[in-house]
């Protein structure tokens, strides 16, 4: 890391010569003084910047590119904007198959900075640490004119961003402090201090591991177990006040001091101490701001046990004899404290982290899935993602939406991502695009058939879900999409389809009522004509009869007859027609009285017949009163007229069937020949027993109107020789009071 010459003027500087830590999860470097790190240049380095050596990247990223590639490494992809001295970078192993990032270090022209001796210190620090809660050093290397080193890739993003989410529970705000304490104690056993302990610089998995990165500042101790530090290291708000002091001896007091910074930032969303002055407002010096007061972290958030602020304070001590004496102690305290507060903790060193590349991720899926970064950097895709967007696995890893698709598409899903973040609720959507007015790797390129009526639309479907860790925090995001044209398309055409086929039933609907009312009105007109011939045929009857033949009076009987006919057969079509147009709305109608107006309708054929009709309890239908006992009428009168060699016996009856009330009228007569029993209610249609008898074929056609106009459906059936039964459904009207069943 670099370093400043004079500690007392830092607050002017900050803005040239400083930067935050090695972050890989973190593209953001702007800062509100909060999270800043000093730096500190080796021991007793006096020499002046080389002004031969410049930042030349002509020179010194082509011969990175060479070296990973010899290396096995993909394109790396730039992680954060560059800043002085400092370069990182995401890219991919090929064969491993693995994320890494790339830390490159770099002179800066005119400023007093040993890079390649920052370089040196930080891999030396790195390598002698091996343990799963501190990042691990895969390997590292020098070119001309820079340096480089290869870290893991924590996918879950630094505990930086973690806050950025929201405010993290006790319980996992303790939990993570007590792991990054194990990890600390780690570094403390390798013979360092890490003297950089904050949430930026703590990196994790995606199953919420962390993990303590940037050895920056770490330092060698002695045989003491100290470490001289010449000049100012730390970042100010999280650094122990006596880091801030030149020619300091440090201890592990001073990692001490920044877990207890690390717990107190965790659960009041703060560092303990304050980047500016109250008073005006301004920058304070690094030695004035490490001796300020820290408020009690109760003040800032209730619901803190007192065991667990009693520890943070006394971490947070000016004076580091007063705090624990390492992160051991700082660590044991801590699992007492989760104890007592009944909070579940791993009592082992480390939790099993979980890797998303460890799973197979999508191949072979006809699908396209891919996983992000909060940051919204791609770090998995499938193959049917690379086929989508045209690109190979390895040049996907680290991009972004505005990398791949048009402006307005990638503001689209980067609006879609913050809001997953927000809610944590799964995010669907159909975007439909414009072939031709689409960028070449536009998601709409994705395998799919295409029609040509439609070939300039293309319609792909997309999720995109929250990945969480074991307590439940967002740490990453996953999606997949699909091309559903074909869908779309036959979506399509079934609803012209059926907006064809609802212009044809209207055109019918329209057609039917016309012939309807041309029926009725025909059937009405016709009344009168054949109301005065028969009269006319009568008359002649009455005045001639004496005097005609044999021949002609029995003429005129069959012409009587047929104008009987004619005159029922008119006064049906009218009473059909009337059916069809009745528009009045359902009302409640006591079936049973309906029935029993029908049979008063039909006394004097009941008498003349000595027929028994049973009728039992019926319940409220929704209907209309005249068309129901039209029904019920109809039904009784075939029974009676089909009845001809016995007493008629006539039973009505009803079941319940769901909302609808299922009623049956048996008669005991001759029943319905075998496949007849759908066509009795066609109109004009009567069976080989009936020919014989009169009527005019409209009763059972009417009868079947009626039902359907109300809602429900008919139908018969029969026993040849043993009666029939005509069966039909009307909506219930009061489900929860109906009658007793009456099944004859």
């Amino acid at each position: 890391m670099a370093g400043i010459d004079d500690p007392g003027d830092w607050p002017s500087r900050q803005t040239d010569e400083s930067t935050r830590s090695f972050d890989p999860a973190s593209s953001d470097w702007e800062s509100d003084g909060q999270d800043i790190p000093t730096h500190t240049r080796s021991e007793g380095d006096s020499r002046p910047p080389d002004p031969a050596i410049e930042d030349s990247p002509a020179g010194w990223e082509s011969d990175l590119r060479d070296r990973l590639r010899l290396m096995g490494f993909s394109e790396p992809r730039s992680l954060i904007d560059p800043l002085p001295g400092r370069r990182v970078y995401l890219c991919r192993h090929l064969d491993l198959d693995r994320n890494v990032a790339v830390k490159v270090f770099l002179p800066v022209p005119g400023a007093r900075r040993p890079w390649l001796e920052a370089f040196k210190r930080e891999a030396r620090a790195a390598a002698k640490v091996d343990h799963p809660l501190v990042l691990r050093l895969h390997s590292g290397g020098q070119l001309e004119g820079s340096a480089y080193l290869v870290y893991d890739y924590c996918e879950g993003g630094s505990l930086s961003d973690r806050l950025r989410v929201g405010q993290p529970t006790l319980a996992y705000a303790m939990r993570i402090a007590l792991q990054v304490a194990r990890g600390a104690q780690a570094i403390h056993d390798a013979g360092l201090l890490h003297l950089d302990i904050k949430p930026s610089n703590i990196f994790l998995t995606v199953a919420g591991t962390p993990k303590i990165g940037d050895f920056g500042l770490a330092r060698l101790m002695d045989s003491r177990g100290l470490a001289r530090v010449d000049v100012v290291a730390g970042t100010p708000g999280h650094m122990a006040p006596e880091q801030a002091e030149p020619q300091a001896d440090l201890g592990p007091a001073a990692d001490v001091h920044g877990l207890g910074a690390l717990l107190y930032n965790l659960l009041t969303g703060r560092p303990p101490r304050p980047a500016r002055s109250p008073a005006d407002g301004q920058p304070m010096p690094i030695s004035r701001r490490a001796a300020l007061p820290v408020p009690h972290p109760s003040l800032l958030r209730q619901g803190i046990p007192g065991d667990v602020e009693e520890l943070i304070l006394s971490s947070l001590e000016i004076s580091p004899g007063l705090r624990p004496p390492t992160a051991r102690a700082f660590a044991e305290s801590l699992e007492a404290c989760l104890g007592r507060a009944g909070i579940p903790f791993e009592k082992a060193e480390f939790g099993a982290p979980e890797r998303w590349e460890d799973a197979p991720f999508g191949d072979g899926l006809a699908f396209a899935v891919f996983r992000k970064d909060l940051r919204g950097r791609y770090l998995h895709a499938n193959e049917a993602f690379c086929q989508a967007l045209g690109r190979t696995r390895a040049g996907l890893v680290g991009a972004t939406d505005s990398e791949l698709y048009p402006p307005d598409l990638a503001a689209r899903y980067r609006s879609h991502e913050r809001q997953v973040i927000q809610t944590q609720e799964v995010h669907e959507d159909i975007e439909e695009h414009l072939t031709s007015a689409c960028a070449p790797q536009c998601r709409c390129r994705l395998q799919g058939e295409h029609h040509r009526e439609y070939e300039d639309r293309q319609y792909i479907q997309s999720f995109l879900s929250p990945l969480r860790d074991s307590e439940g925090v967002v740490t990453g995001l996953q999606g997949l999409f699909f091309n559903v044209t074909p869908l779309k398309q036959a979506e399509r055409r079934s609803r012209l389809a059926a907006e064809k086929l609802e212009q044809a039933n209207a055109g019918l609907r329209r057609s039917n009522m016309e012939l309807a009312h041309f029926a009725g009105m025909i059937s009405h007109d016709l009344q009168a004509p054949l109301g005065t011939v028969h009269g006319l045929v009568d008359r002649v009857m009455s005045r001639e009869g004496g005097g005609m033949g044999a021949g002609s009076r029995q003429a005129l009987v069959h012409a009587l007859e047929s104008l009987d006919r004619m005159r029922r057969m008119v006064s049906d079509l009218l009473r059909i027609s009337r059916v069809r147009n009745a528009e009045r709305p359902q009302e409640v109608v006591d079936s049973r009285m309906a029935c029993a107006q029908a049979l008063a309708n039909l006394r004097g054929e009941l008498e003349s017949r000595g027929a028994q009709v049973y009728l039992g309890p019926l319940p409220e239908v929704l209907g209309r009163f005249t068309l129901v006992m039209q029904l019920f009428q109809n039904l009784v009168h075939n029974g009676l007229k089909f009845t001809v060699d016995k007493v008629p016996l006539v039973r009505v009856g009803w079941k319940r069937e769901g909302r609808m009330a299922h009623f049956s009228v048996r008669d005991n007569g001759p029943g319905i020949p075998a496949g007849q029993e759908e066509r009795i209610f066609e109109i004009y249609e009567r069976g080989e027993r009936s020919r014989h008898l009169p009527g005019s074929g409209l009763g059972l056609a009417l009868c079947r109107r009626i039902v359907e106009q109300e809602g429900g459906r008919i139908w018969a059936e029969s026993d040849p020789g043993s009666g029939a039964s005509l069966h039909f459904t009307l909506p219930l009207a009061n489900p929860a009071t109906a009658p007793r069943e009456s099944n004859p």
